[in-house]
């Protein structure tokens, strides 16, 4: 025997209730009844019929609501009168299916058009639009702004600024698109053309927001691992993601009341951002435990200076990705303290930027050029003792906490351990 029940995971939003209804009436005709709601849509084996669906747009629901609520019960009362079975309903969708051939709309043409485009032009979702902007405005800023040295080595600052960029093209788009689509609908209406709310009336090509934003989030996470040497993190995030999923699907499965449905979904917020802050701190803390010790050290004092070999303490700093690495080594001593920071990238347009960043901090200071004992493009010592020097393909930035001049000598020694030649 054939399987008599199936789960379908189309998706489709308000402004797109035609194209939800023509794919109800093509499965019928195949023979799969829709049932209900569950993690899909959920379909019966029976006999093929054609049977007329209307989807509706209901806007006194709630987004919370998985299940039909009093208001919508009510307003299914009212729809049955005229002729129309509810079906199901969760969110602001109701499914209706005609039961009486002599059934009226539900709907005048104009209240169908205002429903849907209400559906997507909510405040919630404009409050949404102006924070996802607002963000990607700020991880832009934060990208190619004062903390450019930083940023355009961090995977993670790559990750952020794609992440929230897309969600506010994407709820852009929509939020356009259903503009657009109310005024060509009313337009139609109002030279008495028949509508139809979707993108074909075929209903066979959908444009499916939910399966573009998954797709998207598919290449975000191929980017990362891509752009990031350590994956550790990245599959964090991916796990993190397949969790809020899970959690999604069990939520449409169980489909609790609304008020229920609010109170887990605070929870489940209040312990996932919990998760996501401190997993990463520990996934950090004890990567840094392993590397800020001597033997991760490239270059020590006691390398090009007659001092003793006693350290007191290590930091390190490293971030790396396909554009190139920073790395920041601190090495205090018993006798002297060092500090060197090394960028890398083959793109001369990143390390052109951060010389000129690391200029401007400098430009009032007096500068002795060292060019040639780096056998460098550029080198200068300033008159704190800090040295600054531009190859090709990299920066180093050398601090010591005494004012000490190095001899040629002493350079050819930090260049080689440095492999900077």
């Amino acid at each position: 025997m054939g399987k008599t029940k199936k789960t379908t995971f189309k998706v489709f939003d308000y402004m797109h209730c035609d194209d939800f209804a023509r794919y109800l009436e093509r499965m019928a005709a195949k023979g799969w009844h829709f049932k209900e709601w569950g993690a899909g849509l959920k379909f019966e084996k029976g006999e093929p019929r054609q049977l007329t669906y209307a989807v509706e747009v209901f806007t006194k629901a709630s987004e919370n609501d998985l299940r039909p609520e009093p208001k919508t019960k009510e307003f299914a009362e009212y729809c049955e009168a005229a002729g129309w079975k509810l079906v199901d309903a969760k969110q602001k969708f109701c499914i209706f299916q005609k039961v009486d051939e002599n059934a009226v709309e539900i709907l005048t043409p104009e209240e169908r058009v205002e429903n849907s485009f209400k559906g997507i032009f909510s405040i919630s979702n404009m409050i949404l639009l102006i924070l996802y902007g607002i963000n990607a405005v700020l991880q832009w800023g934060n990208m190619f702004g004062r903390m450019f040295s930083y940023s355009i080595f961090s995977t993670m600052s790559f990750f952020n600024v794609s992440a929230w960029t897309f969600l506010f093209l994407t709820w852009l788009t929509k939020l356009t698109y259903a503009f657009i689509a109310k005024r060509k609908l009313l337009k139609l209406i109002k030279n008495g053309q028949k509508i139809y709310i979707g993108s074909n009336r075929d209903g066979k090509k959908i444009w499916d927001g939910h399966f573009v934003s998954t797709m998207f989030l598919l290449m975000l996470f191929l980017f990362m691992l891509v752009m990031l040497e350590d994956t550790t993190l990245v599959f964090f995030y991916v796990l993190i993601f397949v969790g809020m999923f899970a959690f999604a699907m069990i939520l449409a499965k169980v489909r609790p009341d609304a008020a229920t449905n609010v109170a887990i979904q605070v929870a489940f917020t209040i312990v996932y951002c919990f998760i996501i802050i401190l997993i990463p701190f520990l996934i950090f803390s004890n990567r840094q435990e392993g590397k800020e010790n001597i033997e991760n050290v490239p270059l020590l004092v006691s390398d090009y200076r007659d001092v003793s070999d006693v350290i007191d303490d290590v930091s390190i700093s490293y971030n790396k990705n396909m554009l190139g690495s920073k790395e920041h080594y601190w090495v205090f001593g018993e006798e002297e303290s060092i500090s060197y920071e090394i960028y890398r990238s083959r793109y001369s347009w990143i390390l052109n930027r951060i010389w000129e960043d690391e200029l401007e901090k400098k430009q009032n200071e007096n500068k002795t050029d060292c060019t040639t004992d780096w056998e460098a493009d550029i080198a200068f010592r300033n008159e704190t003792g800090d040295y600054y020097v531009r190859y090709e393909n990299a920066i180093l930035i050398f601090y010591e906490d005494r004012e000490n001049v190095l001899v040629p000598e002493q350079i050819a020694v930090i260049r080689d351990k440095l492999k900077l030649r």
